[in-house]
This record gives C-alpha cells, structure tokens and sequence, in this order.
C-alpha cells in the first residue's frame, strides 16, 4: 500500500470572525490531538499483540500498513492527527509505517466497499474517524484491529461492549462533543460581542446531527441567542442555504461535528 500524504491547509478570514476562527480551531484541534495521542498509544499496542495473526514471519520488521477510512472530501483533522501524533512517538512515515486513505467524499453508502476494500489491500490495523466508517470497518472484518478516533457514543453505536470489556477488534475514545455543545456556543458568544444570531446547518438525515441541534437549540435559549436551524438533505442544498447568506444576517456560523454533505468545506467557503 502506497503511503498518502496529507496537505495541510490554512484558512483566512478578516476581521473578529478571523479572530473566532483562529481561536475555536485552536481549541478543537488541540482537543482532537490529546484524543489522539492516546489513540495512538493504543494503536502501537493493538499492534504489537497481534503480529503472530496476520503478519508472516519474514514480514515482521516491514513497516505497519494502516489503513484510514473516510468519509471526507479530504484530510480531516484526525487525519493530520494520526500522522503528527505517530512522529511525535518517534515513528516516520514509509520507514516505520504506511499511511493509506480511503475518501468517500461524503458517500455514505461506499464506505463497506471502500471498508473491503482496505481488507483486500491487507492493511495490519484501520482507523476510523467518524461513527458511521468505524461500522462499516466493522462490517469488513472481525480480525484486523480497528481504531475509532472519537465516538459519541460507542456502546449505543454498537461498536464496543462496554467500556470495561470492548470486546471484539474495536478500540478507541469516546468524546464529549455533545456534552461540551453548550460550552462551545458559550465560548463563541465571548469571542464575539454581540453574537445574537447563529446560523447551524446540518444533515437531517443524520441521528447525531439532531442531537447536536437538540443541544445548540437548548444553550442558545439559555445564552438568549437566536439559533437559525438549516437542516439540508442534499450537498447542493447546504451550499445554497450557506451561499445566501447575506452580511448582517447573522452573526456566525456553527459548523456541524459530523462532514456528511461537506458542510464543514462550505462553511469554510
């Protein structure tokens, strides 16, 4: 398996709401990589106990092949964090281990191809992002060990057990995303003064994007903050609910956890 670089990227704005972009990325991401981090660690022991499995004898000191499983349009920020997190515990790309994504690009329904797809390919671990390409990976294989980067809830996901005895070949850490949406409305009214009305798009067909509004739509009457609900069924459809958006309109934006339709991509537009 070819290793596949990950591109960083940057993103300016003007003026507070660079400010508030800077800022709330900082902190997520900065979040994301201490997840990670740890993620990480369990990797690398997932890893060592089970060599004897599925690597032949004479391809034990070859670099591990890990396989990523997407459903972005590109490199998200668990990405960049399994790569950074893996150099900062001493290990290099294409020496010690090859790194290899699989995009759906918001395509759902391929991820159990694309899942089979990494099996075939002979990957030693896969790494799961979101919810939705953990069970797909799941689905693929119930020997190669698979690592969820961050799950709401992966009991009542059906991904693990238990938190005591996972069970199974799914390891990972579940988030507090839910719970911390309060605070990250909190945080946005401080870093902007004035913030009266927000904007939060999200897929209508998503389970975790409803809660996810059920928990803005509670903090924002606390907050006294106007939340504009958009819940959108199609990619076209978020991008012309964000396109016409008008200065003045509102006054942020909240971007939603979950990428389907590539709404997180247009609100960055």
């Amino acid at each position: 398996m070819n290793g596949i670089r990950i591109k960083r990227y940057s993103i300016r704005q003007d003026g507070d709401m660079e400010m508030a972009m800077r800022t709330s990325q900082k902190l997520y991401i900065g979040q994301i990589r201490d997840r990670l981090l740890l993620v990480m660690v369990m990797t690398l022991a997932v890893s060592s106990m089970y060599p004897l499995i599925w690597v032949h004898a004479d391809d034990r000191n070859r670099p591990i092949r890990i396989g990523v499983l997407n459903e972005s349009w590109g490199p998200t920020p668990q990405d960049v964090g399994l790569r950074d997190g893996l150099t900062e515990l001493g290990y290099q790309e294409d020496r010690d281990y090859f790194l290899g994504i699989r995009f759906t690009q918001g395509n759902r329904a391929a991820l159990p191809a694309a899942a089979r797809e990494l099996v075939k390919l002979g990957v030693d671990l896969i790494f799961t992002p979101t919810d939705h390409s953990a069970k797909a990976a799941r689905l693929a294989t119930s020997q190669i060990p698979i690592v969820f980067a961050a799950s709401s809830d992966p009991i009542g996901e059906g991904l693990v057990q238990s938190f005591a005895r996972p069970g199974g070949n799914l390891t990972g850490v579940a988030d507090l995303a839910l719970e911390l949406g309060p605070k990250r409305l909190q945080l946005f009214q401080e870093i902007i003064p004035g913030l009266r009305r927000v904007v939060f798009p999200y897929d209508a067909s998503d389970t975790y994007a409803l809660k996810e509004a059920e928990t803005y739509r509670r903090a924002a009457h606390q907050l006294g903050i106007e939340l504009v609900e958009q819940p959108v069924r199609t990619p076209e459809e978020a991008q012309d609910v964000l396109s016409r958006l008008q200065p003045g309109e509102v006054d942020g934006v909240l971007q939603p956890r979950c990428c389907s339709m590539n709404i997180p991509g247009f609100v960055l537009d």
